[in-house]
């Protein structure tokens, strides 16, 4: 404790009412010498003149004596006079329990204050700061038709993917063109990973929109066709949406390792990213489901050591029923 419960009560008492708000941020804070971790803020409000007064971070979860520090030191170091607020207000009733005491040695009120939506405004406003000005990545169950059945199958699939380790047999040069169900036209993929930088699948919807991609120069964002880049990334967790996070711990989707949280986006020029529907999702699922059985049972090398051509069709359980994946390699007519 940096003051004395006798100095703080001592302290002449202002009609102030402060508003305290303790959470943890949807932000990540990466150093070389630990994991990723998210920072918790401690946020004091002083709501007779709507100003922000105090904004303090910790690396993890701060205890009532580390609150009351930082409150004794607002008090201390009031811009006009060392002085104690009437009351301090909370946003959780746990918060309010845990300081009750420690306020009340000093004469503090304490109590609730009941304003969600100004509070999550102004924690967001405060994310996104930290996050250079960039939104929170969206979630996928806000999708279009996505459902926790159809996210937590993809979760599934992208899991057994990843173990299976197709990049192991297919480089990013080797070129798939995949059907999916009454897919009429294929898609081409590239398996991400042989390299062992980045790990996924690159997908393109047409020749001609593959081909803009590779013959552009320069910077990696401005050579994204403008409809957007479709792929899948496994990234590790400081990567993914936080909302996609809680639901994974709510609703117990796998992950096959700390660096394989599945990440389907689109990604535009300038920067911009979107996240797939349920449609494209299901998508994902059945390619991700047929691709370990294609390595194992119908890739094979030549007498040169070259994979040798295949055109094969997988039937796959998918959480939308049957699912008939097509896969054509070497992509016929592209070069």
């Amino acid at each position: 404790m940096k003051f004395p419960p006798k100095t703080l009560r001592n302290l002449p008492q202002s009609p102030e009412i402060w508003y305290c708000v303790i959470r943890q941020l949807k932000v990540w804070v990466n150093s070389p010498e630990r994991r990723p971790f998210r920072p918790y803020a401690l946020l004091v409000l002083n709501l007779d003149s709507g100003l922000m007064i105090e904004g303090e971070a910790f690396e993890t979860a701060p205890e009532p004596a580390d609150v009351f520090d930082s409150l004794a030191d607002l008090m201390m170091g009031h811009p006009e006079a060392p002085s104690r607020p009437q009351a301090v207000l909370f946003e959780e009733s746990r918060w309010m329990a845990r300081m009750l005491s420690g306020l009340e040695r000093i004469e503090i009120e304490t109590g609730l204050h009941d304003d969600p939506t100004g509070t999550d405004t102004m924690v967001s406003e405060l994310e996104t700061h930290l996050r250079g000005g960039r939104a929170e990545l969206p979630a996928l169950l806000d999708q279009p038709g996505a459902s926790v059945q159809t996210v937590g199958a993809f979760f599934s699939a992208a899991a057994a993917c990843y173990t299976a380790a197709p990049w192991q047999e297919l480089s990013d040069a080797d070129l798939l063109r995949v059907w999916v169900g009454p897919q009429a036209q294929p898609a081409l993929v590239s398996v991400l990973g042989n390299a062992g930088i980045q790990y996924g699948l690159s997908v393109y919807w047409s020749i001609e929109q593959m081909q803009r991609v590779y013959a552009q120069t320069g910077d990696e964002h401005d050579s994204l066709p403008a409809e957007g880049l479709h792929a899948l990334f496994y990234e590790g967790m400081n990567a993914v949406a936080f909302a996609d996070l809680e639901a994974m711990e709510a609703y117990g989707w796998p992950v096959a390792g700390e660096t394989a949280y599945p990440m389907p986006v689109i990604l535009y020029p300038g920067g911009g990213i979107d996240r797939p529907g349920a449609e494209q999702l299901q998508w994902y699922e059945s390619l991700l489901l047929a691709l370990p059985e294609i390595v194992r049972h119908h890739l094979h090398a030549d007498s040169l050591g070259e994979l040798a051509p295949l055109d094969t069709e997988i039937t796959v359980n998918t959480s939308g029923g049957f699912c008939l994946v097509r896969v054509q390699y070497p992509a016929v007519g592209v070069g």
